[in-house]
């Protein structure tokens, strides 16, 4: 039996392409991702816009500038848990074609768009939304750590745990928390 180029072209094409397992795993690792870049930049921005508000006295600056550097240790956590979720999503940008659609694009833009949405409601939510993102399940489907798990032995899913578990932590951190109430107080 024979093959011809388009049916050989048609085998090559579907064994390249993502299947909808894979995209569904790929699609819940980039919505967690997006979500959790979203909550940090509001994070930020709301950090940034209290810092410019209580800056009239000394006592004010002083007392931001404490705030500031415990801000900081946190932002730093989201930006590590953020870079370890990259890494998976850049290994599967270059292993898998199909996942650069406009799907993909709705799934970045919601991702972020709900972090903002959440953290206009309590600073808080997002810290439970991505332990539930990344342990029970995402819109997309999927759980991050049973996406990366789909992924097999290409991708571990250890380090995104033992990420979103510092940051778990310092929500047990007093000092930590008193800097999130203070921004609670302040956004509403």
């Amino acid at each position: 039996m024979k093959i011809t180029r388009r049916q050989l072209r048609k085998i090559i094409k579907e064994a390249v392409e993502a299947s909808d397992q894979d995209k569904e795993a790929a699609f819940a690792i980039i919505y967690t991702s997006d979500y959790i870049q979203g909550y940090m930049e509001r994070a930020y921005n709301a950090f940034f816009q209290y810092r410019e508000f209580f800056k009239t006295t000394q006592e004010q600056r002083k007392q931001v500038s404490e705030y500031q550097a415990r801000f900081l240790r946190f932002i730093d956590g989201l930006e590590k848990l953020t870079n370890t979720i990259m890494d998976p999503i850049f290994t599967l940008d270059v292993e898998y074609d199909g996942l650069d659609t406009p799907e993909r694009d709705s799934i970045e833009r919601e991702g972020s768009d709900t972090a903002k949405l959440d953290f206009g409601d309590s600073v808080y939510k997002g810290i439970e939304e991505m332990d539930k993102l990344v342990n029970q399940q995402t819109p997309v489907g999927m759980s991050v750590s049973n996406a990366l798990a789909h992924f097999g032995g290409e991708i571990s899913s250890t380090p995104v745990a033992q990420k979103l578990q510092v940051i778990v932590d310092m929500m047990n951190d007093d000092e930590i928390l008193e800097v999130m109430d203070e921004l609670e107080d302040f956004i509403r």
